[in-house]
Parts: structure tokens; sequence; C-alpha cells
């Protein structure tokens, strides 16, 4: 099965961003594709050991601007979530409902 798993930014390391990582690690290894949407990506935050061997990318379209303008964007629909497919997606905030919405 193709999984997304979807949060607003990916700009540092804290309990929401390692849990994603746990569940995307535990469904790969079941045989699922697994991606993780970002609206926003620090590419720093992005190479952390933990987030090695994971497919992550970013949604907002925009290619300049500070995170907050990368996450408002992609909620006001600038973003590319139209271009995955998807059988289950998981999201982890109420933004990133919102985002996804398109997908049904």
């Amino acid at each position: 099965m193709k999984i997304l798993l979807v949060y607003d930014y990916l700009s540092e390391v804290g309990v929401v961003e390692r849990v994603m990582a746990t569940h995307a690690k535990w469904l790969q290894r079941a045989g699922h594709d697994v991606t993780l949407l970002f609206s926003y990506v620090d590419q720093k935050t992005a190479d952390y050991a933990f987030l090695q061997g994971l497919k992550i990318k970013q949604t907002s379209t925009l290619k300049k601007g500070s995170e907050p303008i990368k996450v408002f964007s992609a909620l006001m629909g600038f973003n590319n979530v139209k271009s995955y497919s998807a059988d289950i997606i998981i999201t982890y905030s109420f933004p990133s409902i919102y985002t996804t919405n398109s997908l049904k």
C-alpha cells in the first residue's frame, strides 16, 4: 500500500517527528511504500540519522520564503499535494488534515 504521513513542517527534532519516523519505519518493514510530507522541510533537519532511508518531501510550491510563509501558503492551496496518490493518509495535526483534504 502507498501511505502518506503528513505534518506541517520539518524544522526541528521533536516528538512528532520521531513518532512519524518510527511509524514510517514500522510500515516500511511491513512492506508498504511510505512517504513523509511536510509543507516546509529544513534540509539540515531532514539529514538527521533517525530520518535516513525515509522518503521526505516538501509540499509547498514556493521556492523562497520562511517556514511560516511556506506553511501558510501550503494551507492556502499553494502546494503539490494532488501530485501524490495514496491508499492511506495519516495526518499529525489539524492543518495537515486541511492541506490533504483535496486527496479524498
